[in-house]
């Protein structure tokens, strides 16, 4: 079945062919997401992304969704553009985009990946191990925070100028940290 309708106004017709290809599921991340700019700029500069919103039916948090995948690398874009036609049976998702741009801050890491994904048509499951093991190799290489050193005087003077029930609160807080952490060494004040 299908619905013939006689739309005279272009911004109308743009819409109903955008609100159309968004509810497709055999539309490309990326096609969803340039379909969505293309119908903003249709409409002019003026119109806020709300206007879009209402007109098209979905939510902010949905369009930002779709709209997140145009950050990922333009390299990234064509390999997944590309390598994904080739396969029939598997699709690279929004949710696998959001997966992906957990990496943004590593884009070699993320470009790695992409390419694994679609080489070997990987789950979102899988991506989703691969991008938190690659976080969790990320964050053990960086170096440790340096350590602060504080005044036992400015201690002092901070908790004089805290009402009575937030300094109760900090102290609580500070020993419990004090004695989680083996490595802090009370030193003499000056």
């Amino acid at each position: 079945p299908c619905v013939i309708r006689e739309l005279s106004d272009e911004k109308i017709i743009v819409a109903q062919q955008i609100i159309e290809n968004i509810q497709r599921e055999d539309l490309g991340v990326f096609d969803k997401a340039e379909a969505l700019m293309k119908y903003k700029r249709s409409l002019g500069e003026a119109v806020t992304w709300k206007v879009v919103e209402d007109n098209l039916g979905i939510s902010k948090r949905r369009r930002e969704q779709i709209i997140r995948a145009l950050k990922m690398p333009a390299e990234v874009r064509v390999i997944i553009t590309e390598k994904g036609r080739e396969h029939v049976r598997w699709r690279f998702t929004e949710r696998h985009a959001r997966e992906l741009m957990k990496l943004q801050h590593n884009p070699q890491k993320l470009t790695e990946l992409a390419t694994a994904a679609v080489d070997y048509r990987w789950s979102l499951k899988k991506l989703g191990e691969e991008v938190e093991a690659a976080l969790r190799s990320d964050a053990a290489n960086m170096p440790p925070a340096p350590i602060k050193t504080v005044r036992y005087q400015d201690v002092l003077s901070a908790l004089r100028a805290m009402p009575a029930e937030k300094a109760d609160a900090f102290l609580r807080k500070l020993q419990e940290d004090l004695t989680q952490n083996e490595t802090v060494q009370p030193q003499e004040s000056a």
